[in-house]
């Protein structure tokens, strides 16, 4: 997520700019928020959890100390705090698409797909030029089996980010599940054009390929795949079957 990254490099900046806050212990509530913030960016949640702890105990007034102590929270599985730290975070900022698009994002890995679609409904309001966002709710229709509205989302992403592999990948897979091989193909093509090393590509054009009975080259798809993730039983099932529908059509 871009705009995370950036957030995340200031922060970074800030550390750097501030090399006395790691000097020695301090109850500045600014202090305890970056060593919170950069133990959460460096995945050790427990120590981010108790130095933003601190830093809103001194000022609850910073929406970002909530931010990161719900994706701290979220990452030990603490749902219940995750969601009531977003709820802040949005609160005390509730034009900030960052926190929208990382609640929803929760909700979907919880696979909590309203909640969710509500949310980064709100983020693409708030940042309507970002592809990513098309994307994700592209991703959360096709979750809620809704494909036409899942290439729509797609359509949209692909718009403002054409050179995108994932889009037009996942757009494919929406594809498939109405039945319209031939778009799927195409786009799964265009997907492996732009990138000739993702696993999961070859396993869907491969399925594609067998979907249209085209064996041969659904073989040689998922050998491809097999090439790149040789130890895949799913695929090697895949592999069989085509083979003996390619017997079977001889």
């Amino acid at each position: 997520m871009r705009t995370i990254k950036c957030y995340l490099i200031l922060v970074l900046l800030l550390m750097v700019m501030s090399p006395l806050v790691y000097a020695e212990e301090t109850n500045d509530a600014e202090s305890y928020f970056l060593e919170g913030s950069v133990a959460e960016i460096k995945g050790d949640y427990k120590t981010a959890v108790n130095k933003l702890s601190k830093a809103i105990k001194l000022d609850s007034t910073i929406a970002s100390a909530y931010y990161f102590r719900a994706e701290a929270f979220f990452k030990l599985k603490n749902y219940k705090s995750a969601f009531k730290d977003y709820n802040k975070a949005i609160n005390l900022d509730p034009n900030n698409a960052l926190y929208y698009k990382s609640r929803g994002l929760s909700y979907a890995i919880l696979e909590n797909y309203e909640p969710a679609l509500r949310d980064i409904n709100k983020t693409i309001e708030l940042q309507s030029d970002d592809a990513g966002n098309y994307f994700i709710r592209g991703k959360l229709f096709s979750d809620l089996k809704e494909y036409d509205r899942s290439i729509e989302n797609f359509d949209k992403a692909i718009e403002l980010k054409p050179d995108e592999a994932d889009y037009y990948s996942e757009r494919s897979n929406s594809y498939v599940h109405i039945k319209q091989y031939e778009k799927a193909l195409t786009d799964i093509n265009k997907a492996i054009e732009i990138n000739q090393n993702v696993f999961r590509f070859y396993v869907r054009r491969g399925i594609i390929y067998n979907l249209l009975k085209d064996y041969s080259k659904s073989i040689d798809d998922f050998n491809k795949a097999l090439e790149l993730n040789p130890n895949n039983a799913l695929v090697s099932r895949l592999l069989m079957d085509s083979k003996k529908k390619l017997e079977e059509q001889k």
